[in-house]
């Protein structure tokens, strides 16, 4: 007999401010980077579209939600609320995480050498949504291992796999 679960009501996310993207170089006479480049933009295209970067976010959101809950009360505290920018980068933060380990799923790379990738890569930096105009910051192995721990470790492992 299932055991019925408990749903809980995720997050309402807050609007992110939207960043210029860097530029992303034309590429000729190489098959399998256009390839990889159509790959990367569809997935990008279901991630948006199909609300699938959202839902990820209101879980991550959640997620945390619930370990501050618990750790306020282990300490006898008040439980403490994200502020709306917090918010904000706690959405981007989770959404940079699951592009990236997305991206280094696919490229079957080690989480160091995937950073490394990623430092030279526009197309990756744009596809993870690490790349300013000016600037581009690349989360470091420890991070992206972290998360990808994470995300096999949490409740929302089977919608990870399902994705």
């Amino acid at each position: 007999m299932p055991v019925p679960t408990t749903v809980i009501p995720l997050p309402v996310l807050v609007p992110e401010q939207q960043h210029f993207d860097p530029f992303i170089p034309t590429v000729y006479g190489n098959v399998d980077y256009r390839k990889w480049q159509s790959q990367l933009v569809r997935i990008d295209e279901i991630l948006r579209t199909g609300m699938v970067e959202a839902n990820f976010q209101r879980l991550a959101l959640a997620d945390r939600n619930r370990r501050e809950k618990v750790a306020a009360e282990k300490e006898q505290r008040a439980f403490r609320t994200l502020s709306t920018s917090e918010q904000e980068i706690a959405q981007m933060m989770s959404s940079q995480a699951l592009r990236c380990n997305l991206a280094r799923t696919l490229t079957g790379e080690s989480f160091r050498k995937f950073a490394c990738h990623l430092a030279e890569s526009p197309l990756l930096q744009w596809f993870c949504g690490i790349g300013c105009l000016d600037t581009v910051h690349i989360p470091g192995r420890a991070l992206c291992s972290a998360t990808a721990s994470g995300f096999r470790s949490r409740k929302c492992a089977k919608w990870w796999t399902a994705c």
